[in-house]
């Protein structure tokens, strides 16, 4: 209990460097929320574009059930 209250006095007595190392503190956080998230964001891109191809490279290989889809899948 004593070492709570000598914190909040202490705090208290230096306003302003208490102020400052607080603004600090969430300059920081705010920047590494930040950049968390453009990681996310960076792999989600990632995640979707490798998504994508292969959805791309699925339809390339099973959509063109016509002539030369067959005729290929036939020489193979």
């Amino acid at each position: 209990m004593s070492d709570t209250d000598e914190a909040a006095r202490r705090g208290l007595s230096r306003p302003h460097a208490f102020k400052k190392r607080s603004v600090i503190v969430i300059i920081v956080v705010v920047v590494m929320v930040l950049l968390v998230l453009l990681m996310f964001l960076m792999l989600f891109m990632m995640v979707m574009v490798a998504f994508v191809g292969e959805v791309i490279l699925i339809f390339m290989l099973h959509a063109p059930m016509g002539s030369h889809g067959s005729a290929r899948t036939c020489q193979a």
